[in-house]
């Protein structure tokens, strides 16, 4: 195998992974955005519906948090890092 046919390769292989994980980029910014939204909806309409005290609200609050923190790494975080080759 020819060493230019090679480097070819390679350049074609990282032109294709970087189109691959801004695609997962993009796909990933718009499920997080809707699968956030839809969440605070729900716990929304339950604060609404069971008028919790302060400590019920609190605990909705540290849940929405622990969930969007989950959906930033899931969703951003993860093709952020494979597209600036960290990980």
């Amino acid at each position: 195998m020819n060493l230019n046919s090679y480097h070819n390769i390679l350049d074609k292989l990282k032109v294709f992974t970087k189109r691959y994980y801004t695609k997962m980029l993009i796909k990933g910014v718009l499920l997080f955005a809707v699968l956030g939204l839809l969440f605070f909806l729900g716990l929304m309409g339950i604060e609404y519906f069971l008028w919790l005290g302060s400590s019920g609200r609190l605990f909705l609050l540290l849940i929405f948090l622990a969930i969007e923190v989950f959906l930033l790494y899931r969703y951003i975080a993860i093709p952020l890092f494979y597209l600036f080759k960290v990980r």
